[in-house]
This record gives C-alpha cells, sequence and structure tokens, in this order.
C-alpha cells in the first residue's frame, strides 16, 4: 500500500543521511510489537530508493505461484527524507503506517467492479493503517502525536490544491481527515475539519452551508474566532448573491474579499429587491452581530458591518453614506490590496446614494497609490465612460481596464461594454488598443445537489442529513469488515447516499426536477448553469459536451451496478438513458 505520492523536485542526496540500517531498525522496532500477517514471509525486507518522489510502500516483493507465501518488503524513497527534512519521528510514523498495512493484509485487495466502492475500500485501508500505526508506535514507546504530525506533514503537498479537492479526493481522504481520526483531541479536531469544509463550500459558492460549517468550528472549539467572521461573510456574501440582477447592475459591485459569487441568471426578471432579500440579510446582520459581541475590537467585523450597511435592502442614503466614510478611514494606513478593497466599497456606497463623481474619483485615487490590481475596481472602473479626463487618469483608467478584460471571461456580463470604453479610452489617448485574448470560463466543483428544494451535499455529517431529509428506507452495508461504509436510499432511488464514516460522501438523486448549479469559478461572471434530471441529452449539451465525460460502473440510486458519465474536475456525473438525463450524483471520481 502506497502512503502519498507527490512530487519534490529537488535532489535526492539526503537520503544518504538516512541509511537502509536505520530502517531495518526502525522496521524491527515496530514489527516486534504487531502481529505478523500470515499471508506473507517476515522479516519485512527494507530498502531506501533513490527517488525523488515523496512516497513509500508496503508490498510483496514479487507475484508468487498459487500456494506459495510471498515475501513482505517496505520501501523508503528519498524524496519522503528529504521532504521530512530527515526528522526520524516522521520518518518513523510513515513505517509504522506501512507495517499496519502489511499487519492488516491490505496488499492484496477485494475486487470491487464498482468504481466508487473499489476506491472506498482504499481509504478505509489508509485510515485503518493511521490508526493502528498509532497504536504501533505507543507500544514502541513513542508517541501517537507522531502520527497526527506525520498527517500534518503530509497536508503540505497539497498547499496548491483547492479545499474541495483536498476533503473530497477520491482514493485517499485529506490528510488533515486521517489526523482528526487518530488525534486524541477530537473536538478541536472536529471544530478544524467543520472549518475547512466551511472553506470548501464558500470556495464552491454554496454560502449557507458554509456559515453553518463555520458556525459549527465556532461551537465546538469558541478560540476558533475566524469561523465567527467567516459565518458573518458567507451570509452577507449570500444575500448579495441572490439580489435580483436588476437590483445588481444598479450598484457598483462590492468586493467581499477573494471568493465573491455574482448573481445567477435567471433572477434577471425580478425588477426589485423581495421579501426573500431582506430575510436573507436579515440572517446575515444577525451573524454580523454574534460576530460583532463576542468580537468587539474586531477590524474586520467593523468593515463587514460598514458594508452590510452599504447594500442594505434599505436606499435611505444617510446611512450608507455614515458607513462609506467609516470605509474611508479605515484606508489611511491600509495595504495594498486591503486599500483597493475598502475604496472599491467606498465607492458601492458614494454610487448607491447618488454621487457618481466621488465613487468614481475615491477608486481612481486608491488605484494611483498602487501598482496591485483588483477585478472589482477594474470593472467597476470599466462600466463608466468618463470623456475628457486628465491625460495621466486615461492612461491608467486604460491600463486597469486591459489588465481586467485580459483576467475576465467573454461570459462576463459587462465584458463589452468595459471592451468598448477601453477602446474609446486608447482614442482619446490615440494609442491603439491592445489585441484581448480572454480568459475562458472555468467551473467550480460541485458539491451538493438540490432535491425537493433542500441542498443535499457531500461532506455533511449523517446525522444531519439524516434531520433534513428524514430517515431512509434502506441503509446496506458494503461489507462487514468496514461497517461505517454504507448505501442509503430514500423514496424508491429518488435520493441515494454513500456514508463513510459518519459523512455523506457521495449524494445521488434519480427525481425528475431535482438538479445542480454549475458556476463559473470566476467571482465577476453572473451566470449559473443548471443540470436537471429529465431534461434531454441536447439540452445538456448546451452546458457541457457529454463526450468527455468519464464513463465509469458505480452503484446507482437503485442499488445495482449502474454506467454513469463523470466530470470529474467538478466532483459530479449524470446517467443518460432515452436521450435523458435520468439521473445526477455528486461524488469525487478517481480517474485510473
Amino acid at each position: 500500500m502506497t502512503l502519498a505520492v507527490g512530487a519534490l523536485g529537488v535532489a535526492a542526496s539526503l537520503a544518504q543521511d538516512f541509511t537502509q540500517a536505520e530502517l531495518e531498525k526502525m522496521v524491527s522496532e515496530l514489527d516486534a510489537v504487531s502481529t505478523r500477517n500470515s499471508k506473507y514471509i517476515y522479516p519485512i525486507k527494507c530498502s531506501v530508493v533513490t527517488n525523488d518522489e515523496v512516497n513509500a510502500y508496503a508490498s510483496i516483493e514479487k507475484e508468487v505461484k498459487e500456494g506459495e507465501t510471498p515475501q513482505a518488503v517496505m520501501v523508503v524513497y528519498s524524496g519522503l527524507v528529504k521532504f521530512c527534512k530527515g526528522d526520524r519521528r516522521i520518518i518513523r510514523a510513515v513505517v509504522a503506517h506501512e507495517v499496519s498495512h502489511l499487519m492488516l493484509g491490505h496488499v492484496n485487495n477485494p475486487v470491487f467492479v464498482a468504481q466508487d466502492i473499489r476506491h472506498l475500500w482504499t481509504r478505509q485501508q489508509e485510515m485503518a493503517a493511521d490508526a493502528q500505526g498509532a497504536i504501533l508506535l505507543e507500544k514502541a514507546g513513542y508517541s501517537k502525536k507522531d502520527m497526527v504530525d506525520m498527517l500534518f506533514k503530509l497536508d503540505e503537498l497539497e498547499s496548491d490544491a483547492t479545499w474541495m479537492w483536498k476533503l473530497a479526493k477520491n482514493d485517499h481522504t485529506s490528510a488533515k481527515n486521517r489526523a482528526a481520526q487518530v488525534s486524541g483531541n477530537p473536538a478541536v479536531m472536529r471544530s478544524m475539519m467543520a472549518f475547512e469544509k466551511g472553506l470548501a463550500y464558500w470556495e464552491c459558492r454554496s454560502y449557507q452551508t458554509a456559515a453553518r460549517l463555520f458556525e459549527k468550528a465556532y461551537q465546538l472549539e469558541p478560540k476558533q474566532t475566524d469561523a465567527l467572521i467567516n459565518a458573518a461573510q458567507v451570509s452577507l456574501m449570500d444575500y448579495y448573491d441572490n439580489l435580483p440582477a436588476a437590483v445588481q447592475d444598479k450598484w457598483f459591485r462590492p468586493d467581499f474579499g477573494p471568493m465573491l459569487t455574482d448573481s445567477r441568471g435567471d433572477r434577471a426578471i425580478d425588477p426589485s429587491i423581495r421579501p426573500e432579500d431582506i430575510a436573507r440579510f436579515k440572517v446575515a446582520m444577525d451573524r454580523i452581530a454574534n460576530a460583532k459581541a463576542k468580537l468587539p475590537t474586531s477590524v474586520r467585523v467593523s468593515e463587514l458591518e460598514s458594508l452590510a450597511t452599504i447594500i442594505a435592502p434599505d436606499d435611505d442614503k444617510t446611512p450608507i453614506l455614515g458607513a462609506a466614510k467609516k470605509l474611508e478611514a479605515m484606508m489611511t494606513g491600509s495595504k495594498d490590496f486591503d486599500r483597493l478593497r475598502l475604496a472599491n466599497n467606498v465607492a458601492v456606497g458614494y454610487h448607491r446614494a447618488g454621487d457618481v463623481q466621488k465613487a468614481y474619483d475615491v477608486i481612481l485615487a486608491a488605484q494611483k497609490s498602487t501598482t496591485a490590481f483588483s477585478p472589482y475596481v477594474g470593472q467597476n472602473l470599466g462600466r463608466f465612460n468618463v470623456p475628457n479626463r486628465p491625460k495621466e487618469d486615461e492612461a491608467l483608467a486604460a491600463d486597469v481596464m486591459l489588465t481586467w478584460l485580459k483576467n475576465t471571461p467573454t461570459s462576463n456580463t459587462y465584458f463589452q461594454i468595459v471592451k468598448d470604453h477601453y477602446v474609446k479610452s486608447c482614442e482619446a489617448l490615440g494609442v491603439k488598443p491592445a489585441d484581448v485574448n480572454p480568459k475562458p470560463t472555468y467551473l467550480c466543483n460541485v458539491v451538493a445537489l438540490n432535491f425537493n428544494g433542500k441542498e443535499a451535499g457531500i461532506l455533511i455529517d449523517s446525522d444531519e442529513f439524516v434531520d433534513t431529509f428524514g430517515a431512509p428506507l434502506l441503509q446496506q452495508k458494503i461489507d462487514d469488515k468496514y461497517p461505517d461504509v454504507q448505501f442509503w436510499v430514500w423514496k424508491d432511488g429518488a435520493l441515494a447516499a454513500l456514508t463513510e464514516r459518519g459523512q455523506i460522501i457521495r449524494v445521488s438523486s434519480s427525481a425528475v426536477g431535482a438538479y445542480i448549479d454549475l458556476k463559473a469559478s470566476d467571482p465577476t461572471v453572473n451566470q449559473t448553469y443548471r443540470v436537471t434530471v429529465g431534461m434531454s441529452t441536447e439540452d445538456f449539451g448546451k452546458v457541457l459536451d457529454l463526450s468527455k465525460a468519464v464513463t465509469k460502473k458505480v452503484v446507482g440510486t437503485s442499488g445495482n451496478l449502474e454506467e454513469w458519465s463523470f466530470y470529474p474536475g467538478l466532483l459530479f456525473g449524470v446517467r443518460v438513458a432515452d436521450g435523458k438525463i435520468a439521473g445526477i450524483t455528486v461524488a469525487p471520481i478517481h480517474v485510473d
């Protein structure tokens, strides 16, 4: 079994500092307190291999004939030694993990035809080896904290991955989730996991669930005060995200931070703020008030409170201007990116209050003081044509608009408007407009489907899922060895889920009308692409190319083996039957 796979672009010379004799000693210590598996020949044959990959594995030396017993082997790559900076505690924890794989008989896996079940087994075995490895460390006189530290170290390999990919990848569950299973401080670790799940849902623009997860993180560990602020922020983002497009078009765009979501394309028919918008705003304000009560001196909470006043449903100019002036005062001494964000939101306030010139002056002055770029400033600056401005200002505006155009997909509602204003700006400067190659529209990972008007998402605790949808009609264990891995079914397959250790890891529906929303990852794009059970494959093809999907056999909503078409980069798949989308699923599927 392989512990982890990564790449390390460094020389492997440090392996010379970790010798085969040391590895053999570690293995011998741990083997002495383990239970040898009769499937293999012992002692374990050890090797330190020069290879830059961050890896270690336990396996058998070679395939043997029927009736013969294979030799157990342990291999540690020099890349792992280098990655661990030679820390023997971490290396020993890796070795304990691998010895446990042999002890538990994980080298020869059961063969599952269903792709999702096959990789679920790998996940269970990795977590079982973590837990058993921690036991072996303690029996050998070491601390199980070394196993936790090793798993946190492995988390560094995923630093460039999205939050959702870290948490939902199919073959190895996240390093931090594995650490949570081993840790002796479960409340703190569960708080950390809830916090990171909140970040994953935020990243995928599912704000209401993100807010609930952040609140859960704070409840589990009150020292996690950032969770309070995040809950308030994503609630405010959810309010703005759901405002009618016609309302959003009247305002400058606020900058909540790096994960702002735009409006959905199906809201343009609403000309004004609705009761449901006011209800969402109240939820956001309640969370901001809660954060303020517990963190009265937090500048970030104060900023959110002022921004909330600026984008409130009420059009009263007095509080809007007052909040804008508070944000303007915060600009003094702020860093470049903070200053641009604050200036942008001050401009939102002045613009809502009817002073367009003041709004323009604030963001232009802030942009003059820095070479940093904000897509929100770029869009707001580019939406309005300003004739006869000074040449210096014209050149700056043209540069900002060009940067925005190069970093924005054409699907952005204002792309053509900004481009037209950029061309006019170039004409005023007497220069030729630069060629623009805009970004393509990339989509976020899918984290949930909508069933009967309720969000059914992955990574949610199983008991919370049951609270929302009721007890399943069927709860079926996949295998007695791992009783926590179960297949659940509601309403004759209208809703189905796979569970693992108390959380939902796959959710599917065959109910006509159930849907998922695909959202652009670019925060300035305001389209949502909906995939609905019952839609024709022709209509589906207007959203995604079905021929580009990866076909896998998985357990379907009926509980039987079915062929589904997956988009692994988006974490979802569909089942096609009779020219229609017959089912949708949200699931991380590993592509071999």
